[in-house]
């Protein structure tokens, strides 16, 4: 039988040690599924002795910003958002019961994009960052902490230059893990499986808005829009002019 477990409750189960910066670090996001879609994919490839772990199809989520000062009301509440998540790990896991596997070797991303309102299209979040996985065998939930120092943010909304990556901080959850008994061994790494997911995202101290937010006096939806429209702009004059 599926065991689901709240963000708070997973993250307490699997004790998640992190740095005494990164414990100082304050959430200023977090997510969850809008279904129970498991689309969260751990693939043991076995023949090529690594493991992948991707959303294959992006997972609908209900994304937050909190505790962030001048937050307008178009970004303010759950926002819809479509999650992609790709890493891989050639590294073996280690452990019998306890097991971890670490995700180091490539970088991992995570993208948070919106999908409707004033927020359709735009960078919601996105988090680059190594990691490492922890479950205990047979169990159906499993976590996922940042590598210290590892973590690097991006945001059409945020402006993340008032921390340093040290001060960052990634926590996933994995819940209803589908591959019975529970997570396993297979080769000496992670056995193939699907999950559902929800985290938070942490800095010390939070990000601020970026000068079009903060200073936009947005509220309404249809300055939202332009303001959206500003940033979109802004990229695509940065992409001719890196083409030119």
């Amino acid at each position: 039988m599926k065991r689901r477990f709240g963000i708070l409750g997973a993250l307490a189960m699997f004790g998640l040690a992190l740095s005494a910066s990164s414990l100082q670090a304050q959430t200023f996001a977090t997510f969850t599924q809008q279904d129970s879609g498991e689309y969260w994919v751990m693939n043991d490839t076995n023949v090529s002795g690594t493991t992948t772990f991707s959303t294959p199809s992006a997972a609908p989520v209900f994304f937050s910003y909190l505790g962030l000062s001048g937050l307008p009301s178009f970004l303010q509440g759950s926002l819809d958002a479509m999650a992609t998540f790709t890493s891989s790990s050639p590294s073996a896991a280690t452990g019998t019961t306890n097991l971890s596997q670490q995700f180091v070797t490539v970088v991992s991303t995570l993208s948070f994009i919106g999908t409707t309102g004033a927020t359709a299209g735009a960078n919601l979040l996105t988090a680059t960052f190594t990691y490492t996985f922890t479950a205990t065998a047979g169990n159906n939930a499993a976590s996922a902490t940042s590598t210290l120092g590892s973590v690097s943010f991006t945001s059409d909304f945020l402006d993340f230059s008032n921390s340093t990556p040290t001060s960052r901080s990634v926590s996933l959850s994995f819940d209803s893990i589908d591959a019975p008994p529970g997570v396993t061994l297979t080769n000496s790494f992670i056995d193939s499986f699907t999950a559902t997911a929800s985290g938070l995202f942490s800095a010390n101290p939070r990000p601020t808005l970026v000068p079009e937010v903060s200073t936009g006096m947005i509220f309404s939806a249809v300055v939202g829009l332009a303001i959206v429209g500003e940033v979109w702009r802004k990229r695509r004059r940065k992409t001719v002019e890196a083409k030119a």
